[in-house]
């Protein structure tokens, strides 16, 4: 057989073997053309391999080479990992042992021997792990009757019930969000104020322009404790979705150039007010977010009452006063 023949054969086979490295009249494919070996005992390997365990109508062949090649073509998903591409490799391996034992050693050949080999090499790759869902797309039932366990670790999604609660009497919470499209993209600033009953006191929306995420976030509560303290609020629970932000303002971190007036411009705010602050997850600050992209799209600045509040945002509301929860999922 030409080099250049059996080159397009691997090819053909998707073995990605160096055919052209194996110029031996003892190199497997080389072995598997000779006639000795194109009936009988090898071509029954991959006839009943291909039958019984791949639960495929059953065409005798002379020619292992085209059993393997039409097996290889029968997968429904035709990847370089896939069983069916993998199977052929190992099939063709351990016949070519068995030749070179049966020729050098003149130890019998036996089919039966090669395919309990081939399956124990198979579950020794499901001991070490190493199968993957790829591996077996559409053939998952021949695994079953190879006797191997494939256990895969499957992801349940885990559901958290995300609350916002009221805040304590006498007292305010202050939700707010910024949003960005993209990085140094267009942004928006928004946030909304409300009493221990869930009712809102006022919110406010407003365009950033072309910033960075941090800014984004810090602007609206920069905004926000400007808005409490200019309406006599002094008893203020801050509520960010943002853990960056939380963790900055509870360190002595002065900020990056961009940011630095503003961060300072907060902690003054904070030190003329009572504060408490503390994280939500974003499905629970979801009036904020809204308001936040509302903010992308203004004009200008707005600060206004719970009756110019869109439908939306107003539906929002009324399930955080209800104590619905929002629903975080991992």
């Amino acid at each position: 057989m030409e080099i250049s023949q059996r080159n397009q054969l691997g090819k053909e086979l998707g073995l990605g073997l160096s055919l052209h490295q194996d110029t031996t009249e003892y190199g497997p494919l080389s072995s598997l053309q000779q006639s000795q070996y194109l009936s009988g005992d090898s071509s029954e390997i991959g006839s009943r391999s291909r039958s019984s365990l791949f639960l495929l109508p059953y065409h005798p062949s002379s020619s292992i080479v085209l059993i393997l090649k039409s097996w290889k073509e029968s997968a429904p998903y035709q990847g370089k990992d896939h069983i069916r591409t993998i199977l052929p490799i190992l099939i063709l391996w351990y016949i070519w042992i068995a030749q070179n034992n049966r020729k050098h050693e003149n130890i019998p050949f036996s089919s039966d021997s090669i395919i309990r080999q081939i399956l124990d090499h198979m579950k020794m790759i499901n001991r070490n792990k190493l199968w993957k869902i790829i591996h077996w797309i559409g053939d998952r039932n021949v695994a079953h009757l190879w006797h191997i366990s494939l256990e895969f670790p499957s992801h349940v999604p885990k559901a958290l019930s995300v609350y916002w609660t009221n805040p304590n009497p006498n007292w305010i919470k202050l939700n707010t969000n910024g949003a960005s499209w993209g990085n140094l993209g267009q942004a928006g600033a928004g946030g909304l104020v409300r009493d221990h009953k869930g009712k809102v006191l006022f919110a406010f929306c407003e365009p950033l322009g072309m910033v960075s995420n941090m800014t984004a976030e810090l602007a609206p509560l920069d905004r926000g404790l400007q808005l409490c303290i200019e309406k006599g609020y002094q008893k203020v629970g801050i509520e960010l979705d943002a853990l960056s932000v939380i963790h900055i303002l509870c360190s002595i971190y002065k900020g990056a150039w961009r940011f630095q007036n503003m961060l300072q411009s907060i902690r003054n705010s904070l030190r003329l007010l009572e504060t408490t602050l503390s994280h939500i997850y974003c499905e629970g600050n979801k009036a904020a977010d809204l308001l936040a992209n509302q903010g992308c799209e203004a004009q200008s600045p707005q600060v206004f009452d719970s009756s110019h509040l869109i439908g939306v945002i107003k539906g929002v509301i009324r399930l955080n006063r209800l104590n619905l929860p929002s629903f975080r999922f991992s």
